[in-house]
């Protein structure tokens, strides 16, 4: 080979040396960019978690006590109704079942609470896969409550208010008999 190709051949090398230097370091640049961004949306994320479990706790203490108050007035329609004469079974049993579904309610809120507050706190140390899984297990729980308080208000408007009626609708004098 002549003293030239050798030359070219040595260039070439050293321009292919170069490149894969500037590439592994492009490579490594482009890593902590990428951890940088995640960073940065993380703070913004948990920020907005803040503001979703702060409005949180706010709707549902008053989800909550119009329940409780709601049960509680039906406890005393109940027995006064019973004090009066009237037939009412099957608005108690309505009133548990009504109890049972606000219990399963207050059970996935807590859930809901105990994930906003675990992605408020420390969730960005574990990663961006553990976040996101995290983000949709908030997502999933926040729609099996909705669901739930759907499920309540339709047992409220068409079970228990029908029953109000019926009693209402009754004499005590039909219970005599």
């Amino acid at each position: 080979m002549k003293k030239s190709s050798y030359y070219i051949l040595a260039t070439w090398g050293i321009a292919l040396v170069v490149t894969l230097l500037n590439f592994d370091l492009s490579l490594a640049a482009n890593q902590a960019r990428q951890q940088n961004r995640f960073a940065d949306k993380c703070t913004q994320a948990q920020e907005r978690v803040t503001t979703r479990l702060n409005n949180h706790n706010t709707i549902y203490d008053k989800h909550h006590n119009a329940y409780n108050n709601l049960i509680t007035r039906l406890e005393t329609f109940i027995t006064k109704a019973k004090a009066a004469g009237y037939d009412t079974a099957k608005l108690e049993q309505d009133v548990a079942e009504l109890k049972t579904k606000v219990e399963k309610f207050v059970a996935d809120n807590n859930q809901y609470a105990q994930t906003l507050t675990q992605l408020q706190t420390g969730t960005c140390n574990q990663g961006e896969t553990t976040f996101r899984d995290s983000l949709t297990q908030a997502r999933t729980q926040v729609k099996a409550m909705h669901e739930g308080a759907q499920t309540i208000r339709a047992f409220i408007r068409e079970t228990i208010k029908t029953g109000i009626a019926v009693i209402r609708a009754q004499t005590p004098a039909q219970n005599a008999n």
